[in-house]
């Protein structure tokens, strides 16, 4: 992606691990801590912010 000129400052800004069972996504902050992200409603568009 970064080898793209529109590309040329992409970050990773996440990882997929399998540390859970619990069969929600959850979102961990840089201050450490753990949510749940809530299912999407209405538009099942893609997450981008």
């Amino acid at each position: 992606m970064r080898s793209h000129p529109l590309g040329a400052t992409a970050q990773i800004i996440g990882n997929v691990t399998d540390t859970t069972t619990s069969g929600f996504v959850t979102m961990k902050s840089k201050i450490g801590a753990q949510r749940i992200v809530d299912m999407l409603s209405g538009e099942q568009l893609p997450r981008i912010c």
